[in-house]
């Protein structure tokens, strides 16, 4: 026997029905992220939290990784949720594996997915790697992390923002995940590509390094941020000197050995902005249209009127911005400018500009929409 509910927002009282021990993610719905969750223990409320959806997953403390039968829950619900219980707790919640190919054109769960990642890339590589083989269905993964900030270990902060200025050299901290999945239908690769965002000093020192720089060195092309340039450099640098990235002999080098390859490139904040430089590049490289999209997520602007007139029209990019972030809107007090089309987030509780904030919208969004 199946019971349907809907549980509207608010405060809602609940006891765990299974025969066995269950998850959260087994019964409730990804919906429930932002929401908080209490257990009744000795005839008290305790370990209130709130709960986070991230990578395919319930973020939560021990107490609610495996909940006993009979457990009595207390919870605050954000937005309504629909539950379906039943003895063997099944999830109907479309939670876990979203396979990661290339769809056309905008899709929210493709964001969702995406948004997850670039979350997930802030993290050390023992996490990054764990939690990609627990939680995704990627054929193989692979992550790089390149950093010349050493400066900070040995000066500290304020000198090292003197050292900065006067040798005029923009300090990055890179990291990047390269993944890939073959569509068994088609038999085409999907690589996806996720820069990290900001979230050191001294990636902000290079986002507000303000210095432009031609792009590919082309007077045509128009210039972009020197620090992001710099930065995309860096990718590229790494990529050489790592052969057989995913078992290629050199990653990118050769675009048309991969053009029968759809790519889905994306970032948070300055990873937005490398996603964007690099479908670009790509672009410049031979890589189809048809063939690749961008999501950004928060993403400052990149380029000078010039460079976005010049790829506008050619770049499929999905610009996806918090109503509130102030990053976006740098281009009111810069001289550079965004393109790409632009899907607007409503800002709740505060989420503005962090990846976890924007995974939170994501999901009303999708709530709204599967209504």
């Amino acid at each position: 026997m199946k019971i349907k509910k809907t549980l509207t927002t608010g405060t809602h009282i609940i006891s765990i029905p299974s025969g066995r021990p269950v998850d959260l993610d087994e019964i409730f719905p990804k919906e429930m992220s932002g929401s908080t969750i209490e257990l009744l223990e000795n005839e008290e409320w305790k370990y209130k939290e709130k709960i986070y959806f991230q990578n395919n997953n319930f973020s939560v403390s021990k107490h609610y990784k495996k909940l006993k039968p009979l457990t009595t829950l207390r919870l605050t619900l954000k937005r309504e949720i629909e539950i379906i219980w039943d003895i063997s707790f099944k999830s109907y919640s479309g939670l876990k594996l979203y396979n990661p190919i290339f769809r056309k054109g905008f899709q929210l769960n493709e964001a969702l997915l995406l948004a997850q990642l670039s979350s997930l890339v802030y993290e050390d590589k023992n996490v990054v790697e764990k939690i990609l083989k627990e939680n995704y269905d990627f054929d193989h993964f692979e992550y790089y992390s390149k950093q010349n900030y050493t400066l900070f270990k040995d000066f500290g902060w304020f000198k090292s923002i003197f050292a900065f200025f006067k040798r005029n050299a923009p300090l990055v901290d890179l990291q990047f995940l390269i993944l890939s999945k073959k569509d068994k239908t088609t038999n085409i690769t999907t690589y996806t590509i996720i820069f990290r965002g900001s979230q050191e000093p001294q990636d902000w020192i290079t986002n507000f390094s303000l210095k432009y720089q031609l792009f590919l060195n082309n007077q045509k092309k128009g210039k972009v941020h020197g620090g992001f340039y710099k930065a995309l450099t860096l990718f590229f640098h790494t990529l050489k000197t790592k052969k057989k990235i995913l078992k290629n002999k050199e990653f990118l080098h050769d675009i048309q050995e991969l053009k029968d390859a759809k790519f889905l490139i994306a970032g948070h904040s300055l990873g937005g902005a490398l996603a964007t430089l690099l479908g670009c590049y790509l672009y410049e490289k031979g890589l189809a249209k048809e063939n690749f999209e961008i999501y950004t997520f928060g993403a400052p602007p990149i380029g000078t009127k010039q460079f976005v007139q010049e790829y506008e029209s050619k770049i499929k990019l999905f610009r996806i911005v918090n109503e509130d972030d102030i990053v976006p809107k740098l281009d009111k007090i810069t001289k550079l400018s965004h393109f790409g089309e632009k899907i607007v987030l409503k800002s709740n509780e505060g989420e503005i500009h962090t990846c976890d904030g924007y995974i939170d919208n994501i999901i009303d969004a999708i709530a709204k929409q599967e209504k």
